[in-house]
């Protein structure tokens, strides 16, 4: 910047100033004058900063220092370009390598979870049927299916339900105790009556008609052979007095096959 030229334009403008001339407005004047001179205490300030750098020197001197350093700053900032260039160069195959890496990560993990979760889930469903053939509980495996197990099978949970094999050997006891009420209720009848009341005997094979004998020897076969719902099917025809006799052992048979009927569909494989 030429300064001989910002002199003369500040001391023509002060002469103006000083003048009887006619009142002008010099307010742009003084704003650029303002400006300029702001401009060259920047100017003045980043010379006195070369020349100290170089250890001092004239003022035509200072000119190379400071076009040296201009072209030393840009010469940095091209080579700071040209470095982030190459570092964005080299990291965006990276960032793309990790980010591919995370989708597979996340991907794979996903799976296991998924895998682990089916697997929890059939681990339970198995503990719930192999709980219902033994009697056990089964309320902590049940849980882990959910909270929309049927009422069948979520009632006798912390319980569980009365095994098959329990079932099938109470029944006979009982079903000479049902046959002793059934006969106790009917009318006597002679002395064949009383005989067969004081001994009571049974039949152990099934056999046709629908006298209370007859209708238990049915239900203990179907006992026998693990068909519990035609066991229940016969005992509704007995009498009242021997139904009384079995009632707990109907209840228990009963919540067994309703738990293994609900179990049929819950248990499906999701």
């Amino acid at each position: 910047m030429d300064m001989s030229r910002v002199d003369a334009l500040a001391a023509e403008l002060d002469a103006l100033k000083a003048s009887d001339a006619p009142v002008v407005d010099f307010s742009g004047v003084e704003a650029v004058q303002a400006d300029l001179a702001m401009r060259i205490d920047a100017l003045t300030t980043r010379v006195d900063a070369l020349e100290t750098g170089q250890g001092g020197g004239t003022a035509a001197v200072a000119e190379t220092p400071t076009a040296g350093a201009t072209d030393a700053l840009r010469a940095d900032i091209q080579t700071l370009s040209d470095d982030i260039g190459t570092l964005r160069d080299d990291l965006t195959p990276r960032v793309s390598a990790l980010e591919t890496d995370l989708a597979q990560a996340n991907t794979l993990a996903a799976s296991v979870e998924s895998e682990a979760e089916a697997r929890a889930l059939e681990a339970a469903r198995n503990q719930v049927r192999m709980a219902l053939q033994s009697g056990a509980p089964y309320a902590e495996a049940l849980s882990v299916l959910g909270d929309d197990a049927p009422e069948a099978l979520a009632s006798h949970a912390q319980t569980g339900v009365a095994p098959q094999a329990s079932l099938i050997s109470a029944f006979p006891d009982l079903s000479r105790e049902a046959l002793r009420a059934a006969r106790a209720a009917a009318p006597a009848a002679g002395v064949g009556s009383l005989f067969t009341n004081a001994f009571n005997p049974r039949s152990l094979e099934p056999r046709e008609g629908d006298d209370p004998d007859a209708v238990l020897s049915r239900a203990e076969a179907a006992v026998r052979e693990g068909d519990l719902a035609m066991a229940l099917t016969e005992i509704d025809g007995l009498p009242d007095e021997a139904k009384v006799v079995l009632d707990p052992w109907i209840a228990r048979a009963n919540a067994r096959a309703a738990a293994l009927l609900a179990a049929d569909n819950y248990l499906q494989d999701g």
